[in-house]
C-alpha cells in the first residue's frame, strides 16, 4: 500500500485529528466514501459503453492479425 508502514499510518491519521478534530473526522470519512463510489459508478458505466460500442466480432477476436505480430499457433502451425 504506497509503501507505508504502520507507524506512518499511525501519524497520518494523527495529523488530521489534531487538523480537523473528532467532530470533523467522521464527515470526511463519509464524503471520502461517497466520492469513491461515484467515481467507482462513472468507471463501470464508461466500461460499459466501450463493450457496447465495439461490435460483438471486434470482442471475440483472438487472432493478431493487423497487429505487427505473427503467432504460429494462429494460422499456418500445421505443416502437413
Amino acid at each position: 500500500m504506497f509503501g507505508l508502514g504502520l507507524p506512518e499510518i499511525i501519524i497520518i491519521l494523527v495529523i488530521f485529528f489534531v487538523l480537523f478534530g473528532a467532530k470533523r473526522l467522521p464527515q470526511i470519512g463519509e464524503g471520502l466514501g461517497k466520492t469513491m463510489k461515484e467515481l467507482r459508478k462513472i468507471r463501470v458505466r464508461k466500461t460499459r459503453r466501450k463493450r457496447k460500442k465495439k461490435p460483438i466480432k471486434e470482442r471475440f477476436e483472438f487472432g493478431f492479425e493487423g497487429r505487427g505480430r505473427k503467432d504460429s499457433r494462429i494460422k499456418g502451425s500445421q505443416t502437413d
